[in-house]
């Protein structure tokens, strides 16, 4: 199929392997797809910009998306204090 298609998977995803993105849109020509780092299952509520991706597509189905907005996203891991004390 050539319709426009936005598909994106997420590193945190435990319902569905990331990898079904890709797989999702092999078959369609005028897909893109967009892994996204730190996000789960809905990626779209779990990263501001995956959802600003989203509404632009629908305002514009045919518009061309880089990869910044993954790109973009850095893993903050958070290491609380108690887990570093000595003992």
């Amino acid at each position: 199929s050539d319709i426009p298609t936005l598909s994106f998977g997420s590193s945190f995803d435990i319902q569905t392997p990331a990898s079904w993105a890709r797989a999702a849109a092999v078959k369609l020509s005028n897909a893109q797809v967009f892994m996204i780092p730190e996000a789960g299952h809905g990626a779209v509520a779990y990263q501001p910009c995956v959802a600003e991706m989203g509404v632009a597509f629908f305002d514009n189905p045919k518009r061309q998306f880089d990869n910044s907005c993954a790109e973009s996203i850095r893993i903050m891991w958070h290491i609380p204090t108690w887990a570093n004390a000595s003992p």
